[in-house]
């Protein structure tokens, strides 16, 4: 709709896991950094944690690509499921296992501990993601994830396990009894400080085909100071500036124009929300 008015290919800051759009901060560098080192030095179960919004699945597929392209079967799971068998179902299905013959959950686990170990011949393993996993209600399903990680070879981890979610997946799972003592790697992906949401926004423009500047510094300051650096809170913020600011013909945002669109993200929300 604005893209014309802006001199862009596309919208620049769509809330989709498009890898042309990929931006690196310090904090999802080193969350990548971390899952490698999960996976190629053997940890078995990762845990990457961070407020909603921050980009952890965004990285979960950035790094699944990657992995995958060195050889390693990978298999990412948008939610965990609501129970133990559905759990197993879901990680055969996004491996790429063959269900038929494997009704039963101690089928499915045995199925993939025949896959995992002979991926491990040739110095590799499985890779499981679990995104969303802070919404694992059933505790049973952290006990097949333990049951994976008790498939191992003579000296390492056949399964790589990363969970994804919100800082209160630590407290869920050191509830359930020996897991805690398997968590090889944690980290927490932190939000965009000021000055990588400048280079965040810049970044996107670029990408959709604008190099001149679209948004005043100030205008920046305020969109850090409302979003506090949450990727998907600054792509909805500068989605509805550069709709507004092309609707006033302006040439760059100003702080005057981002304070409109905040108030209209307000009035959006709160009648959404006495529609509930």
């Amino acid at each position: 709709m604005y893209e014309k008015y802006w001199g862009l290919r596309e919208k620049p800051f769509q809330n989709t896991p498009n890898p042309r759009f990929v931006f690196y901060s310090d904090s999802h560098e080193e969350a990548l950094v971390r899952m490698l080192y999960t996976v190629t030095e053997s940890k078995g179960l990762m845990l990457l944690l961070g407020e909603h919004g921050v980009g952890k699945t965004y990285a979960c597929r950035v790094f699944g690509r990657e992995i995958q392209s060195k050889g390693y079967p990978v298999g990412f799971l948008r939610s965990p499921g609501h129970t133990p068998d559905e759990f197993l179902s879901q990680a055969l299905y996004e491996l790429g296992l063959p269900a038929s013959g494997a009704s039963s959950r101690v089928e499915k686990l045995q199925r993939i501990q025949e896959a995992a170990t002979d991926v491990g011949r040739s110095g590799r393993e499985l890779v499981l993601i679990v995104d969303e996993a802070q919404s694992i209600a059933d505790a049973a399903i952290f006990g097949e994830i333990r049951n994976l990680l008790n498939i191992t070879g003579e000296d390492r981890f056949l399964i790589s396990l990363i969970l994804a979610g919100t800082p209160d997946l630590w407290a869920r799972l050191v509830e359930v009894p020996g897991m805690k003592q398997r968590v090889g790697v944690s980290y927490r992906i932190l939000p965009l400080s000021r000055g990588e949401t400048e280079e965040y926004i810049v970044h996107r423009l670029r990408c959709a085909g604008r190099e001149q500047a679209a948004f005043e510094p100030s205008a920046v300051d305020a969109i850090h100071a409302t979003t506090r650096g949450v990727p998907r809170e600054i792509n909805t913020l500068c989605d509805l500036c550069l709709l507004i600011g092309s609707g006033e013909d302006v040439d760059v945002v100003k702080p005057g124009l981002v304070d409109k669109a905040i108030e209209e993200m307000v009035g959006n929300r709160s009648q959404s929300e006495d529609r509930r």
